[in-house]
């Protein structure tokens, strides 16, 4: 009787702890499939099963803090090495050969430019420069101013004392000699230049020059001062003669051909000045005449002379500028040396209104003539260099030549072996230039 109850009484405990076991040992089952297993990607499942396994369990305690790195400042040095920054340096731009005569605009000059072109239009150079030219021909004119000097100046007539007729070899001067003497004269030099590189150019040049002179004097019948002439033969009657009235005249006439080229010297050309080696070929012609006539009661005697010379040869100098790039103004020199070899033919006549000819002679000789040629003066050029003024002083010098004056003297001492003189012509030129 009393087991019966118990056995109901521990039976539903049993049962009770047999459930819970169970509930606790139970796991869930997982069905793989094919496409869980595929090794293209895992499967969402299993990426956030494993995420899940993977990931580690929260914590309380803060991670320690990690420590900045530090990144040193970079330092430059100039260009001289001698100071340091921290901030880049500019950079620089490489120099670009613009025209030197035109300014670019502002915004493509390069940082050496705006100190010497603030504004377009105003001419300049960068520096680094190479020469160039925004022409290629040119043309251009010279007015000349010259004056004959040196062996063109020709004494022909002496006053003396004339108390004894006819005159002694040494009558007494009674008064300076009387000469013709050339005054200023116009003359002109035009010619073309075509430039065929950057630093060369051809240049073809004429010249022409003619002047003419006279004189004359005379004496009073009465008084004693008479004329005695300084160009007449001693061997004829006329060359102790005294005579009252005597004229004079001269010309000399220049024709010069040159053909040039002209080469930049690149060590000593920039953009504020530019010098040329000039090297080329001169043609020269030169003709010279005088002639003289003394007049008396009874006697009119008369002497010509003629001289003529042409060449040719070769021609080297050199010419320059310096230039201010802000407002166009120059400075300019020449220098050029020919050495034109060819010939001198002379002549000598005299003659008398009674007897014809009293004296006549020639004579014929071959040299070299050295001819100088300077010049100095201003000018201006348009900001595009294509026109230019300039104005100056010349001096043209030939050597080695011979003069009416001194072949005559050479004839009337019967010596011909030498004879030379020089000629100097000097003066203001001016000169005008169009470049296209």
């Amino acid at each position: 009787m009393i087991v019966r109850p118990l056995c109901l009484t521990v039976l539903p405990v049993v049962s009770v702890m047999l459930m819970s076991a169970m509930e606790a040992g139970a796991q869930p089952r997982v069905r793989l499939t094919q496409r869980d297993v595929s090794t293209s990607a895992p499967s969402r499942s299993s990426t956030t099963l494993a995420q899940a396994s993977s990931s580690p369990a929260p914590s309380t305690t803060p991670a320690p803090a990690q420590a900045v790195p530090i990144v040193p400042t970079p330092t430059y040095t100039d260009s001289t090495g001698s100071a340091a920054t921290t901030t880049l340096p500019p950079l620089t731009v490489p120099s670009v050969n613009f025209d030197p005569y035109t300014c670019p605009p502002v915004e493509v000059c390069p940082p050496e430019c705006p100190p010497a072109c603030p504004t377009p239009g105003v001419p300049y150079a960068a520096p680094s420069y190479t020469p160039t030219s925004s022409h290629r021909f040119r043309i251009f004119g010279d007015y000349l101013y010259l004056q004959p000097g040196g062996g063109a100046v020709t004494n022909f007539a002496l006053p003396v004392s004339g108390a004894i007729v006819p005159l002694p070899d040494n009558a007494a001067p009674l008064g300076p000699a009387v000469a013709v003497d050339p005054d200023y004269t116009s003359g002109f030099r035009a010619g073309a230049g075509w430039r065929t590189s950057p630093v060369g150019e051809w240049v073809a040049t004429f010249t022409f020059l003619q002047s003419e002179a006279d004189q004359a004097t005379s004496v009073n019948p009465a008084g004693i001062p008479v004329l005695r002439s300084l160009v007449f033969h001693p061997g004829t009657p006329a060359a102790n003669a005294a005579f009252l009235d005597a004229t004079a005249n001269s010309s000399i006439d220049i024709m010069i051909g040159d053909v040039d080229y002209r080469g930049i010297i690149a060590n000593h050309t920039g953009p504020n000045q530019t010098f040329n080696l000039v090297l080329g070929g001169r043609y020269a012609q030169l003709d010279q005449s005088f002639g003289a006539q003394f007049t008396n009661v009874a006697t009119v005697e008369a002497v010509d002379s003629s001289v003529q010379f042409q060449g040719a040869g070769l021609r080297i100098g050199i010419d320059g500028e310096r230039r201010n790039q802000r407002c166009g103004f120059l400075v300019y020199g020449r220098g050029f040396a020919s050495f034109v070899a060819g010939e001198f033919s002379s002549t000598f006549t005299q003659t008398d209104n009674l007897a014809g000819v009293v004296a006549t002679t020639s004579w014929d000789d071959d040299r070299i003539v050295p001819i100088l040629d300077l010049e100095l003066g201003l000018g201006w050029k348009s900001p595009r260099e294509r026109f230019l003024l300039s104005a100056g002083y010349a001096v043209n010098a030939w050597y080695n030549v011979v003069t009416p004056g001194r072949y005559i003297g050479a004839v009337q001492n019967s010596s011909l072996q030498d004879v030379q003189d020089k000629l100097i012509f000097d003066g203001p030129v001016a000169r005008a230039e169009i470049r296209f």
